[in-house]
């Protein structure tokens, strides 16, 4: 059993500070292959306002109990994590003692020498590649079944409030489903991709919009989906929330 009072201090370190991976790949795979990076992780928005001794022991646990980790892995993984929160630690506590212009250059020089968590713990041989690529799906599935929760929940609040009806609801949550369907998948591909095969693969596809999409099946109409746009920040990155979606946001259309 792993002692999640521990992973409550560790994560908001490790995730929020997005160092369990690092700056480029987990380990360039042969190829070039992308393999999982650390703009992944973070897009996955673990570490957002979650509870991350719940979320983080839940995860490792059912690791554990699927045979993708062992308990004693998952025990010195905790151990590396905690060296590595205790340099963490120490380099903020020497941060405050610098003026502007040394913590930004410490800053950059520990952003290119940080030895992330699972990065290194797959290069000391604690997990293999393949158990850290578990891990980040893990965290991947945690982050979607609590995103989905969350856009049932507000979609709830605006029928509530009579904003929109039942069966507008259902047909926006079913589209939304859809773009975290598309948006697993792509995830999927990226691993098989170089990073010059995803930088084209991403300008090339199509642009998710899932207001857009419910607008032009008149689905709901135009001050419902801005309604909608406040309560819920829908897959497809920036969505159409106050910072909008530049100009394929129809709220910045004239």
């Amino acid at each position: 059993m792993i002692k999640r009072s521990f992973w409550t201090k560790v994560l908001g370190v490790f995730l929020i500070g997005g160092l369990l991976l690092g700056t480029g790949s987990l380990a360039l795979a042969a190829g070039g292959k992308m393999g999982i990076g650390q703009d992944q992780m973070v897009n996955q928005g673990m570490g957002r306002g979650i509870d991350l001794e719940e979320k983080w022991g839940s995860i490792l646990e059912k690791l554990v109990s699927r045979s993708l980790i062992t308990s004693e892995q998952a025990e010195t993984l905790k151990d590396l994590a905690a060296e590595k929160m205790k340099e963490r630690q120490e380099f903020r506590k020497n941060m405050k003692a610098m003026m502007l212009e040394e913590r930004q250059k410490a800053r950059k020089e520990r952003r290119e020498e940080k030895d992330p968590l699972l990065s290194d713990a797959v290069e000391k041989g604690i997990i293999t590649s393949e158990q850290a690529e578990n891990i980040m799906q893990a965290m991947r599935e945690e982050r979607e079944k609590e995103r989905k929760q969350e856009i049932q929940d507000k979609l709830a609040e605006l029928v509530a409030k009579g904003t929109i009806t039942q069966e507008q609801a259902d047909k926006l949550l079913a589209k939304i489903e859809e773009e975290m369907e598309k948006r697993q998948a792509d995830m999927a591909k990226r691993a098989t991709m170089t990073a010059e095969e995803w930088r084209e693969y991403i300008k090339n596809r199509e642009k998710p919009n899932v207001l857009q999409n419910v607008l032009d099946a008149g689905v709901i109409t135009i001050d419902q989906a801005k309604e909608v746009s406040k309560a819920i920040r829908l897959p497809g990155g920036k969505g159409m929330m106050k910072r909008g979606n530049g100009n394929n946001c129809p709220f910045n259309q004239r």
